[in-house]
């Protein structure tokens, strides 16, 4: 059965809950992945929403749940032990991440989730401090990028670099 505007409106008007007439305008069984990540990405996606999609298969349309500012804790606790780095590393660099997620992925194993905690403008000092020692250049160029890294750092990461690229051409272009 295909859901229709009409049905959409007479359903509103009959007083139907609200996260009912959400669903209907949403069809997930028919949308798209970049439906998904569209949905995902809006600050006023309903939680209910936020927690289906956060259950979808692909990383794709998790990351995007992860980027979200307005996804609640529950739900990046969860995403911040997925199995694809990508949606881990949106858990890292999302600024309503819990401190202590934050914590746990600074020692992720993929240099691009500790890079992500690095960028993150909500990590605490003590852990972009730890991080400034990562031997990944992804971590450092992070940390010379983000606005709350400690000048002291970036200034001893920039004379440190040995990455092969001019992390302070970057930095004087942001």
């Amino acid at each position: 059965m295909k859901i229709t505007e009409e049905m959409i409106i007479l359903a509103e008007k009959l007083g139907a809950c609200h996260e009912g007439i959400v669903r209907a305008k949403l069809g997930f069984e028919f949308l798209t992945v970049g439906d998904k990540e569209w949905i995902a990405n809006q600050d006023e996606t309903p939680i209910f929403v936020l927690e289906f999609l956060s259950n979808d298969e692909g990383g794709f349309v998790k990351e995007s749940v992860a980027e979200n500012p307005s996804t609640p804790t529950h739900i990046l606790v969860k995403l911040s032990t997925d199995k694809f780095f990508t949606v881990r590393r949106a858990v890292a660099k999302n600024r309503s991440t819990p401190v202590e997620i934050l914590e746990k992925l600074s020692t992720d194993f993929e240099d691009f989730v500790r890079a992500g905690v690095a960028f993150n403008i909500s990590t605490p000092v003590e852990i972009l401090t730890k991080l400034s020692t990562d031997e990944n250049g992804y971590v450092k160029m992070s940390l010379v990028m983000n606005y709350s890294t400690p000048a002291d750092i970036k200034n001893l990461l920039l004379e440190r670099n040995r990455f092969g690229f001019s992390i302070k051409g970057l930095y004087q272009l942001r």
